[in-house]
């Protein structure tokens, strides 16, 4: 059995108040999926939602992501480097108004994914720590833990970007600013005004990323990365509090609950820091 994520359109009345409480926390207009594969488990979900919301609206936590953010974006542009047909793209239509803003969101889609490694770092090492530290996991327990593995959509987590910007649905706001931009678009034809460019520019970005995992450059940054967040877990003004023995005492009776305890303890933690990866590689600015 697999872990079936529970999407807003699908959630009872108590797991979407939570998702309002996430997204309003998060500033974004969708529940960010790793909380969808954690609702089913809706005892435990509530529970670590609190300490996590509690984290997102305290101002010494906007502090530490302020304080990271630029040192983390920096170690993924000066190794992370596009493709010569990536940088061809960006030299034809990156004064185009429409990719202007798709920068600005950008740049609120790298900070959410900041915060989500923190959170998901965080509660990594609540679970793992206490089993190391004060060995209170019985035999069968540490068995179940760690090593079963969901099937989730690793494509989904990466590289879905429309929870913080829906483009599906995103318009080309230029058209009714164009003298705002006037000095970015100057030299840019005018046909780049009115492509699409936001699809193309995705799957290049994609296609660089998919060749870019396989490198031993990009582990080493990861690795990097996870650091740098380790550093600062210490100052989370709010502490997370998830032993492994918790987590197993409020989702054992969900019969897939060992799979939980390896998206907590391993599964997530790697995910999003390759999201905010992708993420800091798709911007310019």
């Amino acid at each position: 059995m697999s872990i079936s994520p529970i999407f807003e359109s699908q959630a009872d009345e108590k797991t979407k108040k939570i998702y309002q409480q996430l997204k309003q926390a998060f500033g974004v207009s969708k529940t960010p999926i790793f909380f969808c594969y954690l609702a089913p488990f809706y005892e435990y979900f509530s529970y670590i939602v609190g300490q996590i919301i509690a984290n997102l609206n305290n101002e010494k936590f906007i502090e530490i992501i302020n304080e990271t953010k630029d040192i983390i974006f920096k170690l993924i542009k000066d190794n992370l480097k596009k493709s010569e047909e990536t940088n061809e793209f960006l030299n034809r239509f990156k004064h185009s108004p429409q990719f202007f803003y798709f920068q600005k969101d950008l740049e609120k889609i790298f900070d959410t994914n900041l915060k989500l490694a923190f959170i998901f770092i965080a509660l990594r090492e609540a679970v793992k720590g206490f089993a190391i530290a004060a060995k209170k996991i019985g035999a069968q327990t540490e068995a179940a833990s760690f090593s079963k593995k969901p099937k989730i959509d690793e494509e989904e987590l990466i590289f879905n970007l429309n929870e913080v910007v829906d483009l599906k649905e995103k318009t080309q706001e230029s058209k009714n600013d164009i003298q705002s931009f006037s000095n970015a678009i100057i030299n840019a034809p005018f046909y780049a005004i009115e492509k699409d460019l936001l699809p193309s520019y995705l799957q290049l970005c994609r296609n660089d990323f998919y060749i870019l995992m396989k490198k031993e450059e990009y582990v080493f940054i990861r690795l990097e990365i996870e650091k740098i967040i380790l550093r600062f877990l210490s100052l989370l003004p709010e502490l997370i509090v998830s032993p492994v023995n918790l987590v197993i005492e409020m989702t054992k009776k969900y019969e897939d609950y060992p799979e939980v305890l390896y998206l907590l303890s391993e599964h997530f933690s790697t995910t999003v820091v390759q999201r905010l990866m992708f993420s800091g590689y798709m911007r310019e600015q």
